[in-house]
């Protein structure tokens, strides 16, 4: 699977490479949450999520800035569409959460995995990923999407 060999590398481009643009969408919305400085606030890494956060145009000035909306998934969108490179911010991002070592923030698909459970009907597919940590094996439910021929995790 090139999302494993990707992730085993550390190449977090090619990851993001291997997503939907909903799901990178996603991902990115979910980083501002897990480098918010608020969120890690008394924590050793607080600067370095902020650094990454303003790089992307994610600072507290820039959001002060942004355009908004009165309504919530309009304003989530705007939020969205106001990161200056999702795929960079990605990057980045995971680069700091492996550096972090804090198993909370991980992604499953770090770790090697074995897909099971594959079903697939017509351009979607979902499948149970176990994968461990230590000792620990855990099952994920995985989603796939077919674009113009090619399967992207979803």
């Amino acid at each position: 699977m090139i999302v494993q060999e990707a992730a085993d590398r550390t190449d977090w481009g090619t990851v993001y490479d291997c997503m939907t643009e909903g799901l990178q969408k996603r991902y990115a919305l979910g980083f501002l949450i897990t480098l918010d400085p608020e969120m890690n606030a008394g924590s050793p890494w607080r600067d370095k999520c902020q650094s990454v956060l303003v790089r992307h145009g994610l600072g507290a000035e820039d959001q002060n800035n942004r355009k908004r909306s009165r309504d919530p998934n309009e304003d989530i969108e705007l939020l969205a569409d106001s990161i200056k490179d999702r795929r960079g911010l990605f990057v980045d991002a995971l680069n700091l959460i492996v550096e972090m070592d804090d198993e909370s923030k991980i992604e499953p698909f770090l770790f090697p995995g074995e897909l099971t459970n594959v079903s697939i009907d017509g351009d979607v597919a979902t499948a149970t990923r176990k994968w461990k940590i230590g000792d620990r094996e855990r099952p994920s439910a995985m989603s796939f999407k077919k674009v113009n021929g090619s399967w992207f995790l979803d």
